[in-house]
């Protein structure tokens, strides 16, 4: 009897523990479906916490899909589709005596190494149409914050160029900020409010900029979270088209993701890390640094309010992103406006320190190998010249 009773709590509870782990994993699966679909995430991504819901957090602004809208790509194999309607050429300059030159363009912070990654494995796997020979032994990568001047690839010396946008935007504003402290002396606790806004100013005028070279140049537009997310066998299908890759290539979807991985594990393994440091982690980490900055500047902002209301941030933000879609005509206004002039309306070139450096790194660089700027505006960009036009 009492080994009937023993062996009956043992089932017991092996059954729970087997219903517990079933719970957990559905758990996890479930916070993963709703992170793979872009669902807002009011709360956390992973095990990342973040504020109140009433604070800025992960979410999209309100009107931030009128920005989505407008951002342009310039995919060299889609020239003449529908009939030659829509045609857009799209210009693949090579400089005299240089390699094909590939830019991967984005604002100050971090958003780009697991993407660089990517495309470095994708060259290196992948052959050339035509001539079967691998991209990567014909091709320079160069990662830059820096604008392109305004023209065409005699000017910006550009083969082709990948725009990354961070999603949201404020995520993009946050690692700028962060990237931008880390080379002063100052520290999150120094930004204010005026930053944030300032930021996002920059981050806009950005994106206004590449989309007049998109007009002519190839261009491949990538937010960091679809490639996070995104399978890689269809990322490698879209860097196929943009590359000007082989399409028949055999078994080049298993070359690539094999190789990716192996770097992954290289990485960790060196660092000794516990997680596997792949682009998904690196976007929960991103998350984690602007939700801190976030919370730092609301409780700021909370020793300053008045009795009346605490200012809501998530919607002053919201109005300068409507301010600069209106003041760029949906970001297409040439030129774009200046990185220079984002400081409040009643003194637009009034800027803090950290404000500055990051107009300076945004700026065209006139002395880069290949470039040459002619039109006046990337002149008085390059030089920090805000009220030049």
């Amino acid at each position: 009897m009492m080994t009937k009773t023993m062996s009956n709590r043992v089932f017991v509870g092996f059954l729970f523990s087997i219903l517990f782990c079933m719970f957990t994993s559905f758990v996890k699966l479930a916070e993963l479906m709703e992170y793979e679909q872009h669902d807002s995430l009011k709360e956390s991504i992973g095990n990342i916490p973040f504020i109140a819901t009433n604070s800025i957090g992960p979410d999209p602004l309100e009107h931030e899909a009128i920005f989505i809208d407008t951002l342009k790509d310039c995919i060299p194999s889609n020239e003449g589709r529908d009939g030659g309607k829509n045609k857009k050429e799209c210009k693949t300059f090579v400089p005299e005596g240089s390699k094909e030159r590939i830019a991967v363009l984005a604002p100050p912070g971090k958003m780009t190494p697991n993407l660089l990654k990517f495309i470095r494995v994708v060259l290196m796997k992948g052959k050339k149409e035509g001539n079967g020979e691998f991209a990567a032994t014909g091709v320079e990568i160069i990662p830059e914050s820096h604008m392109a001047p305004y023209g065409y690839g005699k000017t910006h010396g550009y083969t082709r160029i990948i725009r990354v946008v961070p999603q949201p935007l404020f995520l993009g504003v946050t690692d700028t900020l962060k990237a931008a402290i880390q080379s002063s002396s100052m520290s999150l606790n120094d930004i204010t409010l005026n930053d944030l806004k300032a930021a996002l100013r920059q981050q806009i005028r950005y994106h206004c900029r590449l989309n007049h070279i998109a007009g002519h140049t190839a261009m491949w537009t990538i937010g960091i979270k679809d490639f996070a997310i995104t399978g890689k066998d269809m990322l490698v299908e879209s860097a196929q088209e943009f590359f000007g890759l082989d399409s028949k290539q055999e078994n080049l979807i298993n070359e690539v993701i094999a190789e990716y991985n192996k770097l992954n594990d290289i990485e960790k393994s060196n660092r000794g890390a516990i997680e596997k440091d792949d682009s998904l982690v690196e976007l929960g980490s991103m998350y984690k640094e602007g939700a801190r900055l976030a919370s730092l500047l609301q409780r700021k902002e909370g020793k300053l309010k008045t009795k009346k209301k605490t200012i809501d941030k998530l919607k002053i933000l919201d109005d300068v992103l409507l301010d600069e879609m209106k003041l760029s005509n949906d970001l297409t206004k040439w030129p774009c406006e200046s990185f220079w002039t984002v400081g409040e309306p009643d003194n637009r070139l009034e800027l803090s320190p950290v404000i500055r450096s990051i107009a300076k790194a945004m700026s065209p660089n006139c002395t880069a190998p290949y470039t040459s700027c002619f039109v006046k505006k990337d002149k008085c960009e390059a030089r920090g010249d805000g009220e030049c036009k």
